[in-house]
């Protein structure tokens, strides 16, 4: 997560990728099955974030750089563009919906 770097969390993604893969609510097909997702989108961008490897909301917030993220309207096709100054609050949420992709995720 690009946000990471901004977060001055040297070394999460690292954990996160390493350590947690082989969690059945990261990545499975057992969350394929059940949830119709291949990712576990709640478990990486709700407990992940929140309680497992926390995230440094604060001093990702209070960073002097920008963050932008696009995302696509699944009905018109249209990008539309998110930046950290005017959505930081809902930043895991916009973050979830730019990693969602069809047959893999549910769209949000």
């Amino acid at each position: 997560m690009g946000a990471t770097y901004l977060s001055r969390q040297k070394g999460r993604n690292k954990k996160v990728n390493t350590e947690l893969v082989s969690d059945y609510r990261y990545i499975s097909y057992r969350n394929l099955i059940r949830k119709r997702e291949l990712f576990g989108m709640d478990f990486l961008f709700d407990e992940v974030p929140n309680k497992i490897v926390p995230f440094d909301f604060q001093t990702f917030l209070n960073c002097n750089e920008q963050f932008v993220i696009g995302t696509t309207d699944c009905e018109s096709g249209q990008a539309i563009y998110y930046n950290k100054a005017e959505h930081g609050n809902d930043i895991l949420k916009i973050i979830r919906a730019s990693s969602s992709v069809p047959f893999i995720a549910p769209a949000v």
